[in-house]
């Protein structure tokens, strides 16, 4: 576990940030939601907003976090651990998310973005595996938010037979 992170977590990772405020906002708005209804167990939601988010964007989502069961940080280092430990992750697709949701084998909710062709079809071939769920941009929303959170925490752990050990086995092979 994460010496500053709390017990139990559910994760929004924006990537770099420029899609920050477009992710992270339907997320806190679902993550009220479900606090109000009592669904969070007592869960915090962690927001990565991204290193390059805007200084405007960034404050609108604190605005939006205020008085609320959030952290909201720019980035982490260790992003890694902090996947790991969390309950549930929402997400961007890209290429090292993607190697982060096979890794960390954490429950999550991807959501590609529009401006990166690859990621709608890495997030279908992720959901079509059991591996993730997917939310599309076109149709993101607070209410498919909370519902897709409330569908992931019931879910087992995802599991996969995927190698991830590619340039060992390589080695291995020549």
């Amino acid at each position: 576990p994460l010496p500053d992170a709390p017990d139990r977590y559910v994760i929004v990772s924006a990537g770099g940030g420029a899609e920050g405020y477009t992710l992270a906002a339907p997320c806190i708005e679902a993550w009220k939601q479900l606090s109000a209804q009592g669904s969070t167990e007592n869960r915090e939601m962690v927001i990565f907003a991204g290193a390059f988010i805007d200084t405007a964007s960034f404050a609108a989502l604190k605005d939006l976090c205020a008085n609320g069961p959030f952290r909201l940080e720019r980035f982490a280092t260790d992003f890694l651990r902090w996947m790991h430990n969390a309950d549930l992750s929402i997400n961007r697709a890209g290429y090292n998310t993607g190697m982060n949701v096979l890794e960390t084998r954490t429950r999550c909710i991807l959501v590609p973005s529009v401006a990166m062709d690859d990621q709608e079809f890495r997030t279908r071939k992720l959901a079509e595996q059991g591996i993730a769920q997917m939310i599309h941009p076109d149709t993101l929303s607070s209410g498919r938010v909370a519902d897709a959170i409330l569908r992931g925490l019931s879910h087992p752990l995802p599991a996969h037979k995927l190698e991830l050990n590619g340039a060992q086995r390589t080695l291995e092979f020549v």
